[in-house]
């Protein structure tokens, strides 16, 4: 039955991104399934849509990034970039997921704290990751996109780790870009091992490549971004 599901969910151009979670309800979608649908929301033309209304409600934000590419300030480009991905993310996950909270500060000791990228709650029971989900339950996100040298490092640096001992409830889940998928398979495997039971480990975001292509190509529309009601 899933299978036959799944062909209809993903062969019909109406079904919208991660519709295929609403319709399955209860049973799992294999890894394959969940690639699709991040794949189908992560077209250019669905982003520049998510980039228009962002940049409509917040205009400081698009012309900082605009600024930032303009003058080569990679940086500046790359942590608003990311802030940007983890709305996206959410507005991908809204069918299924309820946004409790963002970037929220995690006590870790008296004098040690964290940030969760998403606090999700999700609507309905849905098996996500190989993982079985209740209504209700809640699920704490990272969002990681960058290169695979970065991403090495923030894994192997043990910041990952860090910021997912704050993450809250028994779900957790760590988006990252598929540069990840570039790192040796021995140095995937550790750190899969190493964060084994604590987060689950999602290498279904565009290469990092490819999303700042297409925002510098979305930005370069646009000379001033302006406040719309």
């Amino acid at each position: 039955m899933l299978p036959e599901m799944a062909a209809k969910i993903f062969a019909g151009k109406e079904v919208s991104a991660l519709k295929a979670m609403d319709v399955v309800e209860k049973k799992c979608l294999s890894p394959e399934m969940v690639h699709k649908a991040f794949n189908k929301a992560y077209k250019k033309e669905n982003l520049e849509q998510f980039c228009n209304r962002k940049f409509k409600s917040h205009p400081d934000l698009g012309n900082r990034m605009r600024d930032a590419e303009k003058n080569n300030e990679s940086r500046s480009f790359s942590t608003d970039r990311g802030r940007l991905l983890e709305d996206y993310v959410k507005d991908i996950c809204k069918d299924i997921f309820d946004c409790k909270s963002s970037q929220t500060k995690v006590a870790l000791s008296e004098n040690q704290a964290t940030i969760v990228d998403l606090q999700f709650v999700a609507k309905k029971d849905v098996c996500f990751a190989g993982k079985t989900i209740k209504a209700g339950e809640e699920v704490s996100v990272e969002v990681k996109t960058g290169s695979k040298n970065y991403l090495r490092q923030e894994f192997k640096s043990g910041h990952i780790e860090k910021q997912v001992e704050g993450h809250l409830g028994k779900h957790s889940i760590t988006f990252v870009s598929k540069d990840f998928n570039d790192l040796p398979l021995k140095t995937q495997k550790e750190i899969r091992d190493g964060l084994s039971g604590k987060t689950t480990i999602m290498s279904i975001l565009p290469k990092v490549e490819i999303i700042d292509k297409n925002l510098k190509e979305i930005l370069s529309k646009t000379s001033q971004f302006k406040l719309e009601e």
